[in-house]
């Protein structure tokens, strides 16, 4: 307990920076563990104590997204040069994207259903929101981001008050879409609704530079999220359920809301265990390989369901432990070390 008090009373924004690679490592665990969830939540043995997980595990996107914001504050902030930016933040994105995505396309747009054309709106993203082909809506989605970075970093550098009118406005026009553009709204909302979420992570980026302390009434707030969404949750089910109202968005900023809860207690975890080297490396295995590991898994996820319709979770959970889950690894670390070649490569040509 006198631990816990000790490391509260000495946490500041950048504990967050510090432990950011374990967190990525951390929420890519739990993103493939929500969709675990997600598949088996309707089927019988389904165990209950994971329940919460496959309804609100997606604010891991949430919380991703959070830290990228947080961690282009630094980036573009040592280098403010736009064109070195952009480059070195789409090579990132785009040639494991482009890699891991090719095998996936291919099989769907040549062998599920011959597509020619489809495949290049696929592989270029072109169709990434589109509700039937939302395998890769993340990539695009921080791509879109990536190129408004530098417009919103000129406008985050102050005291948080432009912070607050930006979030403001993406959050009316998201609703404004909801109710004069409802099929705009359903196309974009997967990204768009989590576009604030992006907008305050990077603002936690200057907090987390100026390694600014976290006041008592943040700390208490953020120990008060998870009661507080849980009251807005009972709010909304009951103005779906007793007076047909559904606001939908409202359901979607409330995950990035718990992401902030999920953020800082994962951050108290990895400083509690800062001894383990084990549970350490672990998780910055999975942290530095976090973009393949996403993007692999949800293809190689779609293709087993394709082929595997089950009703078993016995089955199911077959499928993850000996096909989905190290199929995806297998692939995000042959990607990741290519990529890393291509780099390498790459740099000692620009050194000679």
């Amino acid at each position: 307990m006198n631990n816990m008090k000790k490391i509260l009373s000495q946490m500041t924004w950048e504990s967050v920076s510090q432990k950011r690679n374990l967190i990525f490592g951390f929420l890519t665990v739990m993103i493939v563990c929500y969709h675990f969830c997600e598949d088996t939540l309707r089927l019988k043995g389904f165990p209950l104590i994971l329940k919460p997980l496959g309804m609100y595990g997606n604010c891991g996107v949430d919380i991703f997204l959070l830290l990228s914001g947080m961690g282009l504050y630094y980036s573009f902030s040592k280098n403010s040069n736009i064109l070195e930016f952009y480059k070195k933040r789409f090579v990132r994105v785009l040639v494991p994207y482009l890699m891991l995505a090719l095998p996936y396309l291919i099989w769907k747009d040549f062998f599920v259903s011959f597509q020619p054309k489809e495949f290049f709106l696929d592989w270029f993203l072109i169709t990434a929101f589109q509700q039937s082909n939302r395998q890769c809506w993340f990539v695009a989605a921080i791509l879109i981001f990536y190129l408004l970075y530098p417009f919103i970093h000129k406008l985050i550098n102050d005291k948080g008050k432009n912070t607050v009118i930006i979030v403001g406005i993406v959050m009316i026009l998201t609703i404004v879409l909801y109710y004069t553009a409802n099929s705009v709204y359903q196309t974009v909302e997967v990204a768009l609704t989590r576009f604030p979420v992006f907008i305050m992570g990077s603002y936690l980026g200057t907090l987390s530079k100026q390694k600014a302390s976290i006041s008592k009434q943040a700390m208490w707030h953020l120990f008060l999220i998870l009661p507080i969404a849980g009251v807005i949750k009972v709010v909304l089910y009951v103005l779906s359920r007793k007076f047909g109202i559904e606001l939908p968005f409202i359901d979607r900023f409330w995950l990035g809301y718990i992401g902030w809860a999920i953020l800082f207690f994962a951050t108290v975890f990895f400083i509690m265990v800062e001894g383990s080297t084990k549970i350490q490396r672990f998780f910055l295995f999975f942290g530095a390989i976090s973009l393949e590991i996403y993007i692999a898994h949800v293809q190689v996820r779609r293709m087993f369901f394709y082929y595997v319709h089950s009703q078993s979770i016995f089955v199911d959970i077959l499928g993850y432990v000996l096909c989905i889950v190290p199929l995806g690894i297998l692939m995000a670390v042959a990607v990741s070390r290519l990529y890393r070649k291509i780099t390498e490569k790459k740099t000692e040509m620009v050194r000679s």
